[in-house]
């Protein structure tokens, strides 16, 4: 058994992970089996809608926050473009061509801020 650079051996890790693996799997068959009993009104209808948008915010705000500003830059570039276009996954694919674009700059100090 070979110990990793952090002290937990191999199979520690892969006992943590198959752990993390089932619980996210009932946490969503949970969810599911839950929901079952939950009559879906117009209201939940709305809720459950607009709830993957406010996770995936939840999600990316902290990281543009703390992030560089190439990533500040292509997020808002994102944005722009989904609110455009209206296609998330456009915005979010020239959004990641941005970032690039403007770290692989700054790296070459094209800017001269190096």
């Amino acid at each position: 058994m070979q110990t990793l650079v952090s002290g937990i051996d191999e199979m520690t890790l892969v006992w943590v992970l198959a752990g993390m693996a089932i619980i996210t799997w009932l946490t969503r068959i949970g969810g599911i089996w839950m929901m079952a009993f939950v009559p879906i009104t117009k209201r939940v209808e709305h809720v459950l809608t607009a709830l993957s948008g406010s996770v995936l915010v939840a999600l990316v705000v902290p990281g543009v926050l703390a992030g560089d500003p190439a990533l500040q830059l292509g997020t808002a570039f994102a944005l722009g473009i989904m609110i455009l276009t209206r296609q998330a996954i456009t915005g979010m694919l020239l959004g990641f061509c941005i970032t690039a674009l403007t770290r692989h700059l700054i790296s070459s100090n094209f800017f001269g801020l190096v």
